[in-house]
């Protein structure tokens, strides 16, 4: 997909480095792929075992890149999503790689990408474990995500984001 708006190019931003992961992870299979071709004239074994780890790494970046699709997909309107990511109002906190619009709440980490609109989060709540604030946000469906984690240097940040979300303690 091309990036043709400021909204477009805030949100890749967001992602890049978990698409970074994704495209290093698609050289890699591909690269298992090309090894066991190459291998398979010479040993069919070790060929077919490139092959099956090629294979299998190629299955679980494929199911990465649907995962993260489906994230976007629960904007619905992505122009207005992407509108919003560039909004005046809209709070990002690049601490925690989150950022809070008018209707959304959207974080990549290097492991997930989560974006909800703020209607379908039921409760936004402030846990203590072992001495640290932990920022939970719980979904319609009882899906729990922890949007962030209050350490000294971050606690600032963590204060700002219960502020513009109205977490409770």
């Amino acid at each position: 997909m091309a990036i043709q708006t400021a909204g477009e190019q805030k949100y890749y931003d967001l992602i890049e480095e978990k698409a970074k992961k994704m495209r290093t992870a698609m050289i890699i299979w591909i690269s298992f792929l090309a090894l066991a071709l190459i291998s398979v004239f010479s040993n069919i074994l070790l060929g077919a075992v490139f092959g099956a780890l090629g294979v299998f790494l190629a299955v679980r970046n494929r199911k990465e890149q649907k995962e993260m699709d489906k994230e976007l997909e629960r904007a619905g309107d992505k122009t207005e999503f992407f509108n919003q990511l560039i909004a005046p109002d809209a709070l990002e906190v690049p601490d925690f790689q989150l950022i809070v619009t008018r209707d959304y709440i959207v974080q990549c980490t290097r492991e997930k990408l989560y974006i909800r609109p703020r209607s379908e989060i039921r409760s936004k709540d402030i846990a203590t474990e072992k001495g640290t604030k932990v920022l939970i946000l719980t979904d319609q469906n009882g899906i729990r995500h922890e949007a962030a984690r209050a350490k000294k240097k971050d606690a600032a940040a963590f204060d700002k984001i219960c502020r513009a979300l109205q977490a409770e303690e």
